[in-house]
This record gives structure tokens, C-alpha cells and sequence, in this order.
């Protein structure tokens, strides 16, 4: 199907659009339309997107393109792309900040190295081993049940 031509929600070129809710012509301009208008250079770009649920990144993409942490995507478009084996890193250590004055590549040593520098570890990690783990109970409760048949 055809649908009329319109102007991107956020560049405001005339496109094409593929499907009838379209509103952006790239995924640049579907990215961009996450800066708020206010955005201050110098303070965090909150992300309003989808979040990764173990990392606490904003998420960005789509099935054509693949899917990118927001402050990954944000560099990329910014600056440039991300040399192979670095990462890319927060000078504001937050999350979901992709404010790109906010970001910095930079090696896994050195990403570990800035995280211990600020006090982002946490030295006293409580991890659950043994009988102190959640599944463990688990698995000690269903041998009981089994020895009581």
C-alpha cells in the first residue's frame, strides 16, 4: 500500500512512509525525537525510552538495525563510530544518560578502572552461595517431599 507523503516528526523532510503510523523518515530522527527540547548541553540526556531490565541502559533499535544501548547510539551518531573493543563510557555515571558531551570511549580496563576511581563497586558483595541461595531452599524442599512419599 501507498501512503501520502509527510513530513518527519522531528527533520521535517518530506518521506514516504512504509506504514500508515510512521512518523519519522530515519532512525536517527526516531532517536532524536527522544531529546527533550529543553536538553541542556551540559546536564544529563534522560532517556525516556525502553530500558534494559539487568543494566539499567536505555535500549534503542529496531528489527532492521539491530538493538543498541541509547548512549551507544548516541556516540555513534555524535561522534562517530566505536572503535572494535572498547566501550563506551559515562562521565556522569548515569545509566541512562546519553547525552553525547556525557560520553567517552574508552578501554574495559580503563571503564573498570574509572568505576573503582568513583567508588561505584561495591567491595562487600553479599553473594548468596550454599545453602544461603533461593534456589538451593528450593531444591532441599523438594528432596524432603520426595524422602516423605
Amino acid at each position: 500500500m501507498i501512503y501520502k507523503h509527510r513530513p518527519c516528526a522531528t527533520c521535517k523532510k518530506v518521506f514516504a512512509p512504509q506504514a500508515s503510523r510512521e512518523k519519522w523518515c530515519c532512525n536517527d530522527c526516531r532517536f532524536l525525537s527522544h531529546v527533550d527540547s529543553n536538553a541542556n548541553a551540559n546536564k544529563c540526556w534522560i532517556w525516556d525510552g525502553a530500558i534494559f531490565k539487568k543494566t539499567g541502559y536505555g535500549q534503542f533499535g529496531s528489527i532492521k538495525s539491530g538493538v543498541f544501548t541509547a548512549h551507544k547510539y548516541s556516540y555513534q551518531l555524535f561522534k562517530g563510530q566505536v572503535p572494535k573493543g572498547l566501550f563506551v563510557c559515562h562521565t556522569c555515571d548515569v545509566r541512562n544518560c546519553f547525552n553525547p558531551a556525557h560520553l567517552f570511549v574508552g578501554t574495559p580496563q580503563e571503564n573498570t578502572t574509572d568505576m573503582m576511581e568513583k567508588g561505584r563497586y561495591n567491595y562487600n558483595r553479599n553473594w548468596l552461595r550454599g545453602d544461603d541461595h533461593p534456589a538451593r531452599k528450593k531444591i532441599i524442599g523438594m528432596k524432603d517431599k520426595k524422602d516423605a512419599k
